[in-house]
Formats: structure tokens, sequence, C-alpha cells
């Protein structure tokens, strides 16, 4: 089985140079896994790059003292659970905290995630654990953007935030409803590119957003600060949620290798006047089911609305809520 390539980059405001530390190298058969902890370019895969360079910022949580690896394998939901929980034990002992452990869902209802929902899914809990808001959602001109650029690098045989000449602001602004309607935002966009020999690369948006969570010490954190960014405009949507998320993907050769998967994250504050539409939460959902109905939901409790007790809100709430208004639901 081939051993993915796995890199990472983040884009922030920048002011002074970013700490590089070596490559490692490690081989198996004549695959080669390359780690990329550092700001410098990946020598024999990239010719050139230019230096990332990063400021000390205060808009995010403490970082750890040091990268924690991925454990286990990568087969779908327990080993993806197994991997956070682990890294999020280490980051208690390392830093007296106390993020608590995930409960991911089924394999079933994963599997019917869009690769945004289940990065949405992840980088929120990864926010709301540590005290920070949600992001408001995934919103489809910031998706538009990052999916266009995955493909982009994908079909340049390209690598970089520079790479087709704009910033990632400049992309996200080119969007006319972007363009027309943001706020100032110091964070904008993180990639992470997997390489591999084979044709498949199993969970690149789950180990991407676990390697900027968790792997980015050769990068000052800059990937986790980008997911943990809280200093967004608080001035429209839902009280406890701020800015919108975008994610691309796109997979084919690259790089000399003979396939690879690219994964973009893009982030945006909307302004003031941001039409938000008519969007729902699933949590509004099953309180408007309770206010029309009357009916006594047994999970609409003081600072609670899990219906079904399994400790998260999701439409197995809903459903379970609309039973019971049924009355085909004891």
């Amino acid at each position: 089985m081939a051993l993915p390539v796995m890199w990472a980059f983040f884009y922030v405001v920048h002011a002074a140079p970013c700490r590089a530390e070596s490559v490692s190298r490690v081989h198996s058969g004549d695959v080669p896994l390359v780690l990329f902890k550092s700001c410098q370019p990946l020598r024999g895969f990239v010719e050139k790059r230019d230096s990332l360079v990063v400021r000390k910022i205060t808009g995010y949580p403490d970082d750890p003292p040091s990268d924690i690896p991925w454990s286990g394998g990568t087969s779908g939901v327990v080993d993806i659970q197994s991997a956070y929980n682990n890294a999020r034990a280490v980051e208690n002992a390392q830093m007296g905290t106390a993020v608590p452990m995930l409960m991911l869902p089924p394999q079933t209802e994963w599997d019917g995630m869009s690769d945004g929902q289940r990065a949405l899914w992840l980088i929120n809990r990864e926010r709301t654990d540590r005290g920070v808001h949600a992001l408001h959602g995934l919103e489809a001109n910031v998706t538009g953007v990052a999916q266009d650029y995955a493909q982009y690098l994908i079909d340049h045989d390209a690598f970089g935030h520079y790479a087709d000449g704009r910033t990632p602001w400049e992309r996200l602004n080119a969007n006319p409803a972007i363009g027309a309607c943001h706020d100032p935002l110091s964070v904008a966009e993180n990639l992470a590119v997997f390489w591999a020999s084979g044709a498949t690369i199993p969970l690149p948006v789950e180990r991407a957003i676990f390697m900027w969570m968790y792997g980015d010490a050769g990068s000052s954190w800059g990937h986790r600060h980008a997911v943990l960014w809280f200093p967004y405009e608080e001035n429209g949507g839902e009280a406890a949620a701020e800015g919108f998320l975008g994610i691309g993907r796109a997979g084919g050769p690259h790089q000399g290798w003979e396939y690879g998967e690219m994964i973009v994250m893009n982030v945006f504050d909307p302004c003031a006047n941001w039409d938000y539409g008519a969007r729902v939460s699933l949590e509004m959902a099953i309180l408007g089911l309770k206010v029309l109905s009357g009916a006594p939901l047994p999970g609409v409790l003081p600072g609670t609305l899990d219906v079904t007790g399994d400790e998260r809100i999701d439409l197995t709430d809903v459903i379970c809520a609309l039973q019971i208004v049924a009355r085909v639901r004891p």
C-alpha cells in the first residue's frame, strides 16, 4: 500500500520570518513518505517556493508545545475518532487543558456528508470545545472559490497561495457576492496536499484538518490559528456563530506523483448586510416543533435540545421530535 506525502501551507498577514526545520524522510520500499514540517521548500519535490512569514497574533487559543502525530489506521470513523481523541488527550496532558473527547456520527451518516460538511463538523468541534464560537456554516460562494483553486493547483501542477498570480483575499474578493459584502479578516486560506504512487488516498479532508490542528509546529501553528481564529466581526447571523467556511478538493497527477489530493480551506467574514436567507438550525427546528405543538419533548430541558440523549444535536433529534409530536413515538 502506498504511503502518501503530506504538505500543508497557510496564509495570514505576514511580518516576521518563519522558523524552519529540516525535512524528515522515511522510505517504505520505493515510495518515500516526506513529512513537511517547515516553511522552506520541500526539497526534491518543489523547485521554487517563496518563504512564508507570519506575525504573532492573539486571536486563537494557545498552541501545543510540539506536534502530535496521527495514531492508528485510516479506514473510517473509528480511526478518525481514535486519532483526534488521542491528540486531544496528549494536548490536555501537555497543556493542562480539558478539551473533551469526540464522538463522531455513525459511519453511514459520515459517508453521507460532503467534504465540506465533514470539515465543518470537525472544525466546529475543535472551535467550540475550546470555547470559540462555531463558524456559521458552509457558504456556496466561498466553497466555489476554494474548489476552483484546488482544481487550478491540480490542473497546473502547482502549489502555494500565489500560484495563479493572486493572493487568497484577491481570489475571494473576485467573487461578486464576497467582494461586495465582507469585513476585514486576517486569515483566509489553508492548503494541504497528499501524494501517493497509487490512485487513492484515504481520508484526505479529515487528515488535512488534523495536520493543521495537531501537526503544525514547523509552521509556527499558522494553520491551526486559521482553523481556531475568533476575532470575526459579530454583526449578523446567529449570535453564537461567526464567519463562513469553504472546502475545495481536487485529485489527479501532481508534482511527479501518480496521484495527489489537494485540499483548500477558505474562510471569510460577511458584512453586516449579508443575506443569510431562511437558514434554520436543527436546534431551532426542534424548538419550533415544541412551541407549535405544545408537546413535552423530553430533550427540551434547560441547556439542551438533545432529544435522543446521545450528547449531540443532529437530524436524528429532529426526526425523533417529529415522531413525538405525531404521537408515533412514546
